[in-house]
């Protein structure tokens, strides 16, 4: 299979999607950057700056899924 240099630009708000399909990921708060990175910038911490709510990180079928506490 011939792989293509591409690149699309999406926005979404469901995070467990994002990580399931994305490789580049960036974070806003009040119309600013706040995290920008590949898939170790998500961390509990970055979630609940952003989204301000408890989660916790696991592993499902070697893809992070986020789960709220």
């Amino acid at each position: 299979m011939k792989k293509l240099k591409k690149t699309a630009v999406i926005i979404l708000h469901d995070i467990n999607l994002a990580l399931r399909y994305c490789d580049k990921f960036i974070f806003m708060k009040n119309g600013k950057i706040k995290y920008e990175g590949e898939k170790n910038i998500i961390t509990p911490e970055c979630i609940k700056d952003i989204y301000d709510i408890e989660v916790e990180i696991c592993q499902y079928k070697e893809t992070p899924l986020i789960v709220p506490k």
